[in-house]
């Protein structure tokens, strides 16, 4: 079992909470596990979780993204939305922009940009995925979805 530290952001509160792995340590794409491991197994850059939420009354949902390995150079990593049941445009800003990890900097941050109506409508699902990795290769999850909670009543 690996426990990883992760900080888990719902209904506006930002908590440390470790988390309990019972997969195997992740193997890059091309199948070749590097020897500076770090806490997900491997260099690359991945999601790190599969599913966020954001209240759909705050101004941004926050997807975090991982690197392990070699944190010693700096890392580009060109993400993009996709719609599922949420619409660009009416639900979420899409966004396609590259978030970059400096020299050291295990986590970063995109930050989507929400879209507020004042009608009950259920929660919403977008997606997004890594599209291009600069000086390393992108680890699964490739992909995560975002849930917008209705604050609405």
């Amino acid at each position: 079992k690996r426990e990883v530290a992760a900080v888990d952001v719902i209904h506006n509160v930002t908590r440390a909470v470790k988390v309990v792995d019972d997969r195997p340590p992740l193997v890059p794409y091309g199948g070749h596990r590097s020897t500076s491991q770090g806490p997900f197994g491997g260099n690359g850059v991945r999601f790190l979780t599969s599913r966020f939420y954001a209240m759909e009354g705050k101004s941004h949902a926050e997807v975090f993204l991982s690197r392990s390995g070699d944190l010693d150079s700096f890392v580009s990593v060109t993400v993009a939305t996709q719609n599922m049941s949420a619409t660009a445009g009416i639900h979420y800003r899409h966004t396609n922009e590259t978030v970059d990890f400096r020299p050291g900097e295990q986590l970063t941050v995109l930050r989507v940009p929400l879209m507020n109506d004042e009608n009950w409508n259920p929660a919403r699902v977008f997606g997004v995925k890594i599209v291009e990795v600069s000086s390393t290769i992108a680890s699964r999850p490739t992909f995560c979805q975002v849930s917008i909670l209705n604050d609405d009543k």
